[in-house]
């Protein structure tokens, strides 16, 4: 299946003989070093005589199958589990559902009744005797079929069963959309029994199957209107009371897939190998004109042709190809039948060469996918390559890696590379030999794709075309329908080639960003394998990466000749002929202090994988003749143990704030380390969890005056020096579960400052707070969000402002660290000044009304529910108890005013709709109702507020503290 490049829970039986079973499965699936990696001399066969019916008006599938299953194997079976995948689309308790949400796909997640998939009706018997059976407690699309009698070496047994499938809308690789019918992993069909015994496994989106040889004799009976592609030979066809009968026929297959449409037409040729045999090939879609363009059938030939030349003989007689619909990639391959979404010349080439590498070679894919998606995307790329001298050139040799690339070079001839270092440059690896189920659903594409073909490209360029062909040539022909493992495609290499391969078989496979190419005085050695290092050494004056297929931690320390700096406008990616490799990249910022001003973004590749990534942003504003910016320097290093990644750096930025009339700038500094723990399981892309410690000092640029109003009304003038500044010490600790149905996030923060107001130590402080977001998607993209803020002051000293907890919407500027992007910081709450006035923050309850702040203690509930429907609206209501110091000045003349503290208790509510635009970055609060302390004295109107989300737009995350992962509304209330 080819993949776009675009990120398990194992359910044990409660059953002794299932638990049993299961275990081992899953322990050969899970960790594939614990089971045998050389195959057995000998293989079960599984024969199908099956005749079924159409029922489009039931979205169903009816009829009756005979299996003969044949035990070649030395051990006498007391079962044969049976996969019923098709109940994968049952519920939301499957694994495939289970894999779904895993993956953040929710559309199966939503899906009715109705629109479900599952198969029934099931009997099975044996000699005409009803078979005992039962499913695999959690996995209701594996059958434990209990024998009469143990099934001895060397005997078959016949086994009967009549069987429904009802097709779900199509999802994953089956199903119906409109017209057309895609009915794949159908039937009930035995688990392989091998040298590791049974692998049961239950149907996935992201993983494929291992599935038995036998011969297939298939009837498929649609309505006369409807036209038929299968796997096999069409060898009978009957038309008979208004519906039409196909008969199919294939030997040495391992499943049997076939898809229907009321559209369908289709064009032909045959065309004859070097071995003189025929096959004939077949187009069929829904738009005749389409798919008589020359590139459909031309890219079959090509594709059968030229990996019968590299690889072996099609021993097949048909190779078809339906352009059609699918949810589980750009295509699907399926004995002698593939389907794809378009023409593309890849697409089809690839799915085509899967005849050869899941068809006749028949490996483990749920175990062992490299052995099928890496082997195949190698081909693929080559034969596709062959086909168009422009496209796929990722796995030719290119002599000027390591000099002056151009963009344009980069993407067209190291596409594979520039994704995997994407993720690698994020420390989010895997290595190339896990099971399809461990790998994140990024890592799926990236790693087998992408990282695997070229790999194999490596290999290449070490044995040279020939040998590695011949390689592959003795491979395929000792192997075809024998189901090999790791250890057989080994040993057979190593046969062929006359070498020991262990170095590519053990480590380049198992590598997970560990190999490094170093010269020094001219000699070339390579750290993180032992044994290629050994290989290397025979040679050590030749480079042994020269087009980078090994994929490395550095390519810069391979001894190229390097000039000191690489500018590159508006930017490239990595550079290796450079010492220093600079992008400038020219767009414009603004806020309503600076105006528009011009920004030119310094920084270097992301992907360079360097200890050091520094962004560098200055701008200039030419309304006040300053200049501003932001700036960030980190450095991440790959850890081991429950933590798997450690960041050390210091960002800082610089920009307009205006204070009364005059203008100013507010500045931070700010230094940080940030330890992300390791997930666990690693395949849950989403999930995250960190903690995080920084150091935060925040100041202005110059002396102002603020004018107020003091508490009896008179106008007065007070002084801030440009040494009054705030030091902050904060560390947080957050995790967010990934769901994304049940999003759960939570953020624990602790927070120490000090300030330096004339005099140092003038106010401090400790607090602490903590944010629980629940988020729930009760349909398809509708939310319901909570969020749970509770925080209290433990120690106070002095005269604390912007840093306490807010009860309703503050200024920008209680926004004290300067975490925020906004556009207008310092524009008061509640007058019209600008309409930034009107923005909303996060702290506080959703509401433009002005309430005491309280450096005691506040909880904060934040409720809000998406409507249905089309448009983006939401409700919102917020609740809010929290106690604070109210001061009122008692003047009794001729004494001098006394200020009077009291202790108050206060609960406040809002709530009202509110409107979500592009994507949340706007959000527009309309009040319907809210408590009287917040509708003082304020029109309507007034009452309106927006908030814009700019973070999240910002791409180089000009944020203090690196809130929780996920749009999961964790706020930075502190």
């Amino acid at each position: 299946m080819k993949l776009f490049f675009n990120t398990l829970i194992i359910c044990l039986s409660g059953l002794k003989l299932s638990a049993q079973t299961e275990i081992l499965s899953v322990a050969s699936a899970m960790n594939p070093d614990n089971a045998v990696k050389n195959q057995a001399s000998w293989q079960q066969k599984a024969n199908f005589v099956i005749d079924v019916r159409l029922n489009p008006q039931t979205r169903t599938v009816e009829g009756a199958l005979e299996m003969t299953y044949i035990n070649n194997s030395p051990k006498e079976l007391n079962e044969i589990f049976i996969h019923a995948w098709p109940n994968a689309y049952k519920n939301n308790g499957t694994r495939f559902a289970q894999q779904q949400l895993k993956n953040g796909k929710v559309d199966f997640e939503f899906f009715t009744e109705q629109q479900r998939g599952s198969i029934g009706q099931l009997e099975f018997k044996a000699k005409g005797e009803i078979l005992k059976w039962r499913y695999f407690p959690g996995q209701i699309d594996i059958i434990d079929l209990r024998l009469d009698n143990p099934l001895m070496p060397g005997d078959s047994i016949k086994i009967t069963t009549p069987f429904t499938v009802r097709l779900p809308n199509l999802i994953s690789r089956s199903g119906v959309e409109g017209s057309f019918y895609a009915i794949t992993q159908w039937y009930p069909k035995p688990a392989v029994y091998d040298i590791n015994e049974w692998h049961p496994m239950s149907y996935l989106d992201q993983g494929e199957f291992y599935s038995e040889y036998g011969a297939y004799d298939v009837r498929i009976s649609i309505p006369d209107s409807m036209t038929v592609a299968a796997t096999g030979n069409m060898v009978e066809f009957k038309d008979t009371l208004g519906y039409k009968t196909y008969r199919f026929t294939e030997s040495n297959i391992h499943d049997f897939a076939w898809f229907a449409s009321s559209r369908f037409v289709h064009v032909k040729k045959t065309i004859k190998l070097n071995d003189s045999s025929k096959v004939m090939l077949e187009v069929y879609g829904n738009k005749l004109d389409y798919i008589k363009s020359a590139t459909g059938l031309a890219y079959l030939d090509s594709a059968v042709r030229l990996y019968s030349k590299l690889v072996g003989n099609y021993p097949y007689k048909t190779c078809k190809l339906v352009v059609g619909n699918l949810k589980a990639g750009e295509g699907m391959e399926y004995p002698t039948i593939t389907i794809c979404k378009d023409l593309d010349a890849e697409t089809i080439v690839h799915e085509v060469g899967h005849n050869w590498f899941y068809g006749i070679l028949g490996s483990d894919e749920r175990t062992y996918p490299w052995m099928d998606e890496s082997i195949n995307s190698y081909f693929d790329k080559r034969v596709t390559n062959h086909i168009n001298p422009y496209l796929c050139k990722e796995i030719t040799a290119d002599p000027n890696f390591y000099g002056r690339m151009t963009f344009r070079n980069w993407v067209s001839n190291h596409t594979s590379l520039i994704g995997y270092k994407g993720i690698a440059s994020q420390h989010k690896t895997q290595a190339l030999s896990l099971p399809s189920e461990s790998y994140t659903y990024s890592n799926y594409g990236v790693i087998l794709y992408g990282k695997g073909p070229l790999a194999f490209a490596y290999l290449n360029q070490v044995l040279g075309d020939s040998v590695f062909l011949k390689c592959f040539q003795n491979y395929f022909n000792e192997w075809q329908y024998k189901h090999p493992l790791p250890g057989d495609i080994q040993k057979s290499f190593e046969r062929s080639s006359g070498r020991n391969l262990s170095w590519f078989f053990t480590d380049i496979l198992n590598d997970n960003n560990q190999m490094d190419v170093r010269e020094k005085r001219g000699l070339y050695s390579v750290k993180g394998s032992s044994k290629l290092d050994s290989l290397i050494q025979q040679t050590p004056q030749v480079h042994p990466n020269p087009s980078g297929f090994m994929m490395e931690m550095s390519y810069h320390n391979n001894g190229q000749k390097k000039g000191l700096i690489g500018w590159y406008f508006p930017f490239n990616l990595p550079s290796y002929n450079k010492q220093l490799h600079v992008n400038l990249t020219p767009f414009a910022g603004y806020n309503i202090y600076d105006g528009l001003y011009p920004v030119l973004a310094i920084n270097n590749s992301i992907l360079n994988q360097r200890t050091i990534d520094y962004t560098i942003i200055p701008g200039y504003s030419f309304k006040n003749k300053h200049v501003n910016g932001y700036a960030r320097i980190s450095g991440k290093k790959k850890l081991n143990g429950a933590m798997d990644m450690m960041e050390l750096g210091v960002q800082s930025q610089l920009y307009g704030l205006t204070t009364s009339s005059n203008m100013n700038q507010y500045y931070r500094v700010q230094p940080f380390v940030k330890f992300r723990f390791k997930n666990r399981p690693f395949s849950n892309d989403a999930r995250m969890q960190y903690l995080l410690l920084n150091f935060t000092h925040t100041g202005l640029k110059y002396n102002h005056y603020l004018i107020e109003k003091d508490t009896l009304g008179n106008l007065g003038e007070q002084h801030y020096s440009k040494d009054y500044f705030y030091n902050y010490t904060r560390l947080e600790y957050g995790l967010d579960n990934g769901h994304p149905i049940n999003r759960m996030a939570f953020k624990l923060s602790a927070e120490y400052a000090s300030n330096n107001k004339f005099n140092p130590g003038s106010s401090q402080y400790i607090k602490t707070w903590m944010n629980l977001v629940l988020k729930h998607q009760y349909k398809k993209k509708k939310f319901v969000r909570s969020e749970l803020f509770a925080g209290v002051f433990l120690n106070r000293k002095g005269d604390i402002g912007r840093q306490k907890f807010y009860a309703s919407n503050a200024p920008g500027n209680s926004d004290y660290q300067y975490s925020e992007v906004l556009l207008g910081r310092n524009e008061p709450s509640l007058t019209n000044s600008t309409i930034f006035s009107r923005q909303i923050l996060n702290n506080g309850v959703r509401s433009l009304g002005y309430l005491n702040t309280t450096d005691r203690w506040q909880i904060l509930l934040k409720n809000e529910i998406d409507f249905p429907g089309v448009l983006p609206i939401s409700f919102y209501c917020d609740l809010m108890f929290y106690r604070y110091d109210q001061i009122t000045t008692v003047v009794i003349p001729p004494a001098a005013p006394v200020k009077i503290h009291t202790i108050m208790n206060e609960f406040i509510y809002t709530g009202g709709v509110q409107f979500n635009m592009f994507k949340r970055t706007l959000e527009v609060f309309i009040p319907v109702f809210s408590s009287n302390q917040l509708n003082k004295g304020n029109s309507f109107l007034n009452t309106i507020g927006f908030k814009l989300n700019l973070n999240q737009l910002n791409p180089f995350q000009m944020i203090s503290n690196a809130t929780v992962y996920g749009k999961t509304g964790v706020g930075s209330q502190p």
